[in-house]
C-alpha cells in the first residue's frame, strides 16, 4: 500500500456563494455560516501506483508527444472551454490515458476512494471519475482557481466535482495529492530550462463527481 499522510493547510473562508446556493446540502452552511474559517485536509500518497503501471504510464506519455495540445479552462464566460494562456499554460493528451485508463481507475477505486472522507468531504456516491493527462513544461502554470463549476458554468453540467486528485508521475516524485475540489489551488510556474518534452512534469488530474442534485 502507498504511504499516506494528511495535512491541514487548506483553508476555506467561504465556499463560492453561488455553488452553495445551488447545492441543497450546503444550504445550512449558507444560512448558518461557521464562526471560524473551515479547514479541509489534503491527502498525500507516495508510491500511489505499482511500479509497473507507473512505468507504463510514463512510457505512454513519452510516446504520445504529438497528441498533447494546449489545455483549456472553463469559466462563466466560456462554459464550453477556452484556451487562455494568461490563466493556464499546460498541455493535455487528446488521447487521454488510452488502454491504461481501466487499470488507473482500478487503482483509484481501491486506494484513493476509500480515503476521501479523510479530506473533510462528506461521503457521496461517485457518479463519474474524470481523468486528464497533462504535461507542464518550462514556464507552465495554472493560476489560482477551484475545480467545482459554479453559476452559468454549472448550468449544463450533470454532476459536480467534489474531490480533486493530482498524480505526479514524472521521474520523481511518484506521488498523488488529493483535496476538496472547491478549495482554491494553483500550479506555480514550472522551471525546466531544457524544455524537452521528456523532462516535462507529467501528471494525471483526477476529479470525483457527484450527480448534480435538484434545486
Amino acid at each position: 500500500m502507498p504511504a499516506m499522510r494528511l495535512t491541514n493547510a487548506l483553508r476555506v473562508d467561504q465556499v463560492d456563494t453561488e455553488f452553495r446556493a445551488r447545492d441543497p446540502d450546503a444550504e445550512r452552511a449558507r444560512t448558518n455560516p461557521p464562526a471560524a474559517p473551515r479547514y479541509f485536509n489534503s491527502l498525500v500518497m507516495d508510491g500511489f501506483l505499482p511500479d509497473d503501471l507507473h512505468v507504463a504510464l510514463l512510457q505512454y506519455a513519452l510516446s504520445n508527444e504529438e497528441a498533447f495540445v494546449p489545455a483549456s479552462i472553463v469559466n462563466n464566460r466560456h462554459v464550453d472551454g477556452v484556451i487562455d494562456l494568461e490563466f493556464r499554460k499546460s498541455w493535455r493528451c487528446s488521447h487521454g490515458l488510452g488502454e491504461l485508463k481501466p487499470a488507473f481507475k482500478d487503482a483509484l477505486k481501491s486506494r484513493l476512494v476509500p480515503q476521501t472522507r479523510k479530506l473533510g468531504v462528506p461521503d457521496f456516491p461517485i457518479s463519474r471519475l474524470e481523468l486528464e493527462l497533462v504535461a507542464h513544461r518550462n514556464g507552465s502554470f495554472f493560476r489560482r482557481h477551484i475545480d467545482t463549476a459554479t453559476q452559468s458554468a454549472r448550468d449544463n453540467q450533470v454532476s459536480d466535482r467534489l474531490v480533486t486528485g493530482v498524480y505526479y508521475f514524472h521521474a520523481t516524485p511518484k506521488r498523488l495529492v488529493a483535496f476538496a475540489s472547491f478549495v482554491p489551488h494553483e500550479v506555480m510556474p514550472v522551471v525546466c530550462p531544457s524544455d524537452e518534452f521528456a523532462h516535462a512534469r507529467f501528471a494525471v488530474n483526477i476529479w470525483m463527481h457527484r450527480a448534480k442534485r435538484a434545486i
